[in-house]
Order: C-alpha cells, then structure tokens, then sequence
C-alpha cells in the first residue's frame, strides 16, 4: 500500500472520529448529592432510624437484664464464699448461683443472636432501599438524558482509593446535578424540607441518648 494511500485511511479516520465527537453530548452530575437530596431518600432515611433505634431499644433490655443477672450472680458468688454462713446457706447459695449462671448464660446467647441477627437484617434493608432509589433515579436522569439529548452522563461523585476524585476537572457548565434535584422533588419540596427536619430531630435525640447513656455496659462473664 503506497504513502499516498496510508494518508488518506488515516485523514478518512479522524475525520470519522471528529464526526462522532461532534455528535456526543456529554452531562455531568454528583449522583451522592442526587441521592441525598432526594425526597424519597430522606424518608427511607428516617425508617431506618425509627428500625435502628427500635433494635437498640430491644438490644438494651436484654443487656440490662444481662447486667442484672450479673449483679445476682456475683451476690450469690460472695455467699457461696462466706465462711460465716452455714453449711446449709452456702449449700443453698451454690444452687441458686447456679441457676442464675445458667440463666445468665441463656440471655447472652439470646443477647448475641440478636445483636448479630438484627445488624444484619438493618444491613439487608439499608441495601434493598438504596437499590430501590438508585433504580428510580437512575430512571429520571435516563429520560432527562433522552428527552435533552445527551448521549453520554458521567458521575463524578466517585473517589478513587486515595480519596481523590475521579474526575478532577470537567465542564461544571455541563452539570446537570441541580436539574436532576429539582426534578425528582417536583411536587414534593415541602415535603422534603419537613422530612429533612424531622429526620435530624431523630438523629440528634438518638445522640443525645446515647451521650447521657454513655457507653454500654461491660457484660462480664461471671463464675459460677
């Protein structure tokens, strides 16, 4: 094939290439600001802390009768041990201790299957939503696309594993993100500003709970 022949392939090509690069029209958006400041994300939100906080109510009723089982045990521990008691006292200190270890025993096991059972089924309802929403999002920034055009909506919400943005500089006059906000919350905008304000009541009165609670109480493994 001659020199000749080669330029012409070559200036065809990026001919072609410039056409279709012409043809694309490229939008941008924050899909994690889209996420959140959608009106049916705020009201998942506040669900699931109503679900959180239900689970650590139940969880602190079984450690608080955990606790108190322990508290009994040790009492029975120091009558077992007193050698002013009677051989009868103490005999009959032992047997009640070891009804309250067993007892004890039995509200730890019940303590970690629920602790474990609950977080993962939080954890299977956090997920199940978020796929929920991201697929009806996903849905309005596909019709937005179609209806305006674009060919192509890059997310630049995304880091690498360095906490660095993807996408580091790009055309913020191609962002789409504030359109996309208005759009999902057509018709719901009171909505979204009550439930934005009630889920950060219940967040702030689920800290200051556990402020004046302070941390959870060791469960100490008392010998019978």
């Amino acid at each position: 094939m001659s020199f000749p022949r080669l330029q012409l392939l070559a200036a065809a090509f990026l001919a072609a290439v410039a056409i279709t690069v012409a043809q694309d029209k490229i939008a941008y958006l924050d899909m994690e600001k889209i996420f959140e400041g959608y009106y049916k994300t705020v009201n998942a939100n506040i669900g699931f802390e109503q679900r959180k906080q239900d689970f650590e109510d139940r969880l602190q009723l079984i450690r608080d009768e955990l606790n108190s089982r322990i508290g009994e045990v040790r009492k029975l521990e120091a009558e077992v041990k007193n050698d002013l008691l009677g051989a009868d006292a103490r005999e009959e200190a032992r047997r009640k201790l070891q009804q309250n270890f067993d007892r004890y025993t039995a509200i730890r096991e019940e303590h970690d299957r629920f602790r474990q059972s609950g977080m993962q089924e939080l954890q299977r309802i956090r997920a199940s939503t978020e796929e929920e929403l991201v697929e009806d999002l996903l849905s309005v920034i596909r019709k937005f696309a179609t209806d305006n055009g674009y060919t192509h909506v890059i997310e630049v919400s995304g880091k690498t594993f360095n906490r660095i943005p993807v996408f580091l500089i790009y055309p913020e006059n191609s962002d789409i993100t504030s359109e996309i906000l208005k759009l999902i919350n057509i018709g719901h905008e009171e909505e979204y500003v009550q439930a934005q304000k009630r889920l950060e009541d219940i967040r702030n009165k689920s800290k200051s709970a556990s402020a004046e609670g302070g941390a959870a109480p060791t469960e100490a493994q008392p010998n019978p």
